[in-house]
């Protein structure tokens, strides 16, 4: 019983937490608070995904830029320390390419680990996990799904798709930041790839950290989101 209500406390303050990391008060706090957050989730969860894995680099990652930021609501006016001073300018930059290393590992890894199985060489492997017991769609959806993968050239076109998806990812890393078209472009279709995989998996905590992380890595820093609550 006592377990419980341990339990019950901590979620309730994880929520709270995350509350006020979502209003953008205080960035400079909130981000060692979502931090820590995250990095709990990881070690105590009982299930958890490579998302929840990324999520607290990302946000251990984006502590030296948020404690730069004096601002009192990152939803308004940046007040960025590192805007007028190069050194404090320096560190943002580093950890910034440091996340864009982080994720674009990411989707290096799962295309280059997919090039040793023979079902995404052949082209066969969409139909495979699509119409898994355990990781594929619901059950309502098999018999469609089956009907749909059946004709092979859907089925490869999913499966070499998806390769050549992740390795275009991976490589936009050395493109541009002015590139933005490309980058927006990129983006939409990185969006509704991992949507898909929520649809079709269940997988709704990954999608959102990779919703986050897409954002972070193909959207240029400089482009200012600001926020006006007077108008």
């Amino acid at each position: 019983m006592f377990a419980i209500f341990n339990n019950f406390i901590a979620k309730l303050v994880a929520i709270i937490g995350l509350i006020f990391v979502i209003s953008g008060i205080y960035p400079k706090f909130t981000g060692i608070i979502h931090a820590y957050i995250t990095y709990s989730f990881l070690s105590y969860c009982d299930v958890i995904d490579g998302g929840d894995h990324l999520a607290s680099n990302l946000t251990l990652l984006l502590i030296p830029i948020t404690l730069l930021d004096n601002s009192k609501n990152h939803w308004l006016k940046n007040g960025l320390l590192y805007r007028k001073n190069y050194y404090l300018k320096l560190i943002q930059k580093t950890f910034y390419t440091l996340i864009h290393i982080q994720v674009c590992s990411v989707y290096l890894h799962a295309f280059v680990g997919k090039l040793f199985i023979d079902e995404w060489l052949n082209g066969t492997a969409a139909y495979y996990w699509l119409t898994n017991k355990y990781f594929g769609v619901h059950v309502m959806f098999t018999d469609l799904t089956v009907k749909i993968l059946s004709n092979e050239f859907v089925t490869t076109f999913v499966t070499w798709g998806t390769l050549l998806l992740e390795f275009a990812l991976a490589s936009f890393i050395f493109v541009s930041r002015k590139s933005l078209k490309r980058r927006f472009l990129l983006f939409i279709i990185a969006i509704l790839f991992h949507f898909c995989i929520f649809i079709f998996h269940g997988l709704a905590s990954f999608f959102m950290v990779m919703f986050a992380a897409a954002t972070i890595y193909l959207i240029p820093k400089n482009i200012n989101y600001q926020v006006n609550f007077k108008s």
